[in-house]
């Protein structure tokens, strides 16, 4: 095993909204051996990924940041001073970080999660877990690991056994495929006779509303969901005018 220089990436293929700290790849207290696990952390309150990447007391105390918003940072790839004394089945006893990544979500642990902090966890495990071959059994709270030694608590408001639930519904699924836009896939096709396109977006079109369109200089790309994507040449519209 070496250092996880691939967590931007997974993450990133998770769909994830992924940002790499500058530096990150070269970060951390000495290389990983074997990742076994990943820890789960609340910040217990406002933390940015500075303060993740470069702690003035532990240096690396992490290797994401997870912001409120689902945006997940990868600080640094080697180790980090993130789990301290603790003990759980698997894991030498007081020597978590060496064999775990740990996530740090900005959180006070009594707000409780919203939807977006609280997939984007989901899925930054479920990636992680992935990419290492391991169940989300792997995955564990930093209360788990350092309750009974340090009183830890976080992260605060979450049931893991539930948490690893959806987890491990997560690996089993696999990556959300990313959306494919119809009208953009039928530019590709019929953009040599279409022209350039006028609108920078789609309008909203259709007696239910759910209809898309894009002009372009010869022509339109109308979409409904019914009915997928169609290109119309604007000489149609010039000869039905025509006819009243």
């Amino acid at each position: 095993m070496a250092d996880p220089v691939w967590l931007a990436d997974v993450l990133r293929a998770e769909g994830v909204e992924t940002v790499e700290y500058p530096g990150w790849l070269d970060r951390g207290h000495g290389d990983f051996g074997q990742i076994t696990h990943v820890m789960a952390h609340h910040t217990g309150g406002d933390a940015s990924p500075r303060s993740i990447a470069e702690h003035p007391e532990l240096g690396l105390s992490s290797q994401i940041h997870l912001a409120r918003n689902g945006v997940a940072t990868v600080v640094g790839a080697g180790i980090a001073w993130h789990a301290g004394p603790g003990d759980w089945p698997g894991i030498p006893t007081d020597d978590a970080n060496r064999v775990s990544i740990g996530i740090e979500a900005e959180n006070s642990g009594t707000e409780g999660w919203s939807a977006a902090q609280y997939w984007a966890y989901v899925k930054v495990c479920a990636a992680i877990c992935r990419r290492l071959g391991l169940g989300a059994d792997r995955v564990i709270g930093h209360k788990e690991w350092a309750g009974r030694s340090q009183g830890k608590w976080d992260p605060g408001g979450m049931d893991m056994d539930a948490f690893r639930q959806d987890i491990q519904q997560q690996i089993n699924r696999g990556p959300t495929p990313p959306a494919v836009n119809q009208i953009d896939e039928v530019q590709k096709v019929a953009g040599f006779w279409l022209g350039e396109r006028e609108t920078p977006g789609e309008m909203v079109c259709g007696s239910d509303g759910a209809g898309r369109y894009a002009k372009f200089r010869a022509g339109y790309i109308y979409w409904h969901p019914r009915f997928g994507a169609h290109a119309v040449n604007m000489r149609i519209f010039e000869y039905w005018a025509g006819l009243n």
